[in-house]
């Protein structure tokens, strides 16, 4: 069972709005998810903050007068931990859990720098979302902050390497001490985000069941003399035909959507394969600071990556459903063979 942290960049005081709205339950701007339970909506918990109003003021009251145009201005943070783990757990142990990770951010972040947090219980995990300004925290040898007052993001969440050191750390000092395990280390899960977390626990597509006993001829007329009479090859091919369609539909539409997406993410990913080349090679960053440089070569690295996992989904998609196609027409019976032998056809 493992300790789960994600964590979401926020660049605009519009995205801030909409997901401090959906972790407030702000029911009149409609941030309320279909999936919620409105019978257990008491059963949240609103930390630091009582309304999504109050949250949004208080991230704007925490901003600095300017912030740089592509700058983060906010970290959303989830908390969970492996369903069968969060089940299990009675209500006091899974608050016990989550306040020990709010208590973990605050001292990364600093207390003050914590706008407010929200525990969702009506929804089919229990979890835990906690709103950063990520102001940094780096301190000279005297214990005094080196850059007070600034936003850096990168700090905390810059690259590959810290967000595995993150998750580590978040495992060791806080998922131990609650029975909980690291995620294996480099594995595809370690660097899934927020909003995938959140699609994967929301939705969980269900394959069809139907195996080959289905092709079985079913009898139609039980007689004891005479036999027996069974289904011929048309009313099979209709019956598994109707109980496949009923079982796939959802995960079909769910593929076609993602086979659509192919040639779109791959299109895109050529685009920004060249943009990237092309940026890289700009005279016009050549005079800025290396810091600023390597920020900027880091927000196009980030982009490409994501557009390549978005074309290697697509195209997984497109290699599972040729297999159920494969798998179907490969267990059809064949129109030319006779018709087994368990009684008199009809």
């Amino acid at each position: 069972m493992y300790a789960i942290i994600r964590a979401n960049k926020i660049s605009s005081n519009a995205d801030a709005a909409s997901l401090l709205g959906h972790s407030f339950r702000d029911e009149k701007g409609g941030h309320t998810p279909h999936n919620a339970d409105q019978t257990k909506a008491d059963q949240n918990t609103l930390i630091g903050q009582d309304s999504h109003k109050e949250a949004y003021q208080a991230y704007l009251d925490k901003l600095p007068q300017k912030v740089r145009k592509n700058g983060v201005r906010m970290i959303e943070y989830l908390v969970a931990a492996s369903p069968e783990a969060m089940d299990g757990n009675n209500r006091d142990e899974q608050e016990a859990y989550m306040n020990d990770a709010i208590d973990w951010l605050k001292k990364k972040h600093g207390a003050e720098n914590v706008v407010g947090a929200a525990i969702h219980r009506d929804e089919k995990t229990p979890h835990l979302h906690v709103f950063v300004v990520p102001y940094s925290q780096e301190k000279d040898d005297q214990g005094n902050l080196k850059k007070p007052g600034k936003l850096n993001c990168r700090e905390f969440l810059g690259g590959k390497a810290k967000l595995v050191q993150m998750q580590t750390a978040f495992a060791n000092e806080v998922g131990k001490k609650h029975n909980l395990n690291r995620g294996q280390e480099g594995s595809r899960a370690t660097h899934e985000t927020v909003k995938e977390y959140y699609a994967r626990i929301r939705t969980k597509a269900k394959m069809p069941s139907v195996g080959a006993d289905v092709y079985e001829p079913q009898v139609l007329v039980k007689r004891r003399l005479l036999g027996d009479i069974y289904e011929g090859g048309e009313e099979i091919k209709e019956r598994v035909d109707k109980q496949f369609k009923k079982e796939a539909s959802s995960l079909i539409s769910k593929n076609n959507e993602a086979l659509a997406k192919v040639k779109k993410a791959n299109s895109a990913l050529a685009k920004s394969e060249k943009s990237l080349a092309r940026f890289k090679g700009l005279e016009s960053i050549a005079k800025l600071p290396k810091e600023d440089k390597d920020h900027l070569v880091e927000l196009a690295d980030n982009k490409l990556r994501e557009l390549k996992e978005a074309a290697e989904r697509a195209a997984s998609a497109e290699r599972v459903k040729a297999m159920m196609d494969k798998a179907r027409e490969d267990k059809k019976p064949k129109s030319n063979e006779a018709p087994k032998d368990k009684g008199m056809e009809r």
